[in-house]
């Protein structure tokens, strides 16, 4: 049987050292030689200088700033200098860095949890959660705990609690979540932006930044800054005119409200046309018929 060896030399051929495999390295700025002995590698710079002694199963580049090391089941990283940013016995899985911050994967028994760590290594968020979400271009981190979910600041701050069973992608100033099947909507604070929890959530606001809601089977409207216009009190809200006038059902009967909070008339009639743009509007009481002025007078 015939083993072979690779023995590296210098430009003046001093020998440096005898290896059973060497493989070209580099990362962006430096460029390595990986190293055999037996089954494990190493690392060398180009000086042929041991910066990480042959003991581990693997050696890689990792997005061209650091060297992914593999030592049986666990990860770790190494900066250019070949110095171990992590820990060694810490983490099964690296993932890439998404504006600065990488995911990082622990085994627990029965289970797998999740943190973040930044490119210096330190343990941003701790790695304790079940899901960590929205990392990349986020100012905050999606995470679930004990079958909860929660925001959180990139900087492992949390945001109010975590106790919600649903948490969306945080946007224009908000998030929506779901408690004990109700929906709200929290600012980046941690505080509800209505102090009303809905039926469902809200779909859309209208032009005029409004939007009708639904909590304990009654309607009301709410604005898109956080104000309740309506309190829900009605059985029904008709979607708004141009000129911000809707029709509301209550007890069966039917009354006209604006989108800035005045009730234009009491739930009186037992039926109700929009104006839809002309002068007035026909309604009914009782088997009499009227038309309803811009005044909101019977005529």
């Amino acid at each position: 049987m015939i083993y072979s060896k690779i023995a590296l030399v210098d430009e003046e051929n001093n020998l440096l050292g005898i290896y059973d495999g060497a493989t070209p390295f580099s990362t962006r700025n430096k460029s390595y030689i990986v190293v055999k002995e037996g089954k494990k590698v190493g690392l060398l710079n180009l000086d042929a200088k041991m910066i990480l002694p042959c003991k581990y199963d693997c050696i890689s580049n990792f997005m061209d700033e650091f060297i992914l090391i593999r030592e049986g089941d666990y990860v770790s990283l190494a900066n250019e200098e070949g110095t171990i940013i992590t820990a060694t016995d810490r983490y099964i899985k690296i993932d890439k860095f998404r504006d600065g911050l990488a995911e990082v994967k622990i085994p627990v028994v029965g289970a797998r949890l999740y943190g973040c760590i930044d490119k210096n290594g330190k343990e941003i968020i701790e790695a304790k959660y079940e899901e960590i979400n929205n990392i990349e271009d986020q100012e905050f981190v999606r995470v679930k705990l004990n079958s909860r979910f929660g925001l959180m600041r990139r900087d492992g701050t949390v945001v109010g609690e975590i106790k919600y069973s649903y948490v969306s992608l945080f946007m224009s100033g908000r998030a929506r979540v779901t408690l004990n099947e109700k929906h709200n909507y929290m600012d980046g604070n941690g505080n509800m932006i209505y102090d009303i929890w809905f039926d469902e959530p809200i779909e859309t606001f209208s032009d005029f930044g409004v939007a009708i809601v639904k909590s304990n089977f009654k309607y009301g409207m709410v604005s898109e800054d956080g104000k309740i216009i309506h309190y829900p009190e009605y059985d029904e809200i008709q979607y708004f005119d141009n000129d911000g006038i809707s029709i509301a059902k209550k007890s069966g009967k039917y009354g006209y409200i604006s989108i800035d909070g005045k009730k234009l008339t009491d739930c009186i009639f037992d039926s109700a046309k929009p104006f839809n743009g002309n002068l007035k509007a026909k309604v009914r009481i009782g088997m009499k018929s009227y038309s309803l002025g811009r005044d909101f007078k019977l005529y």
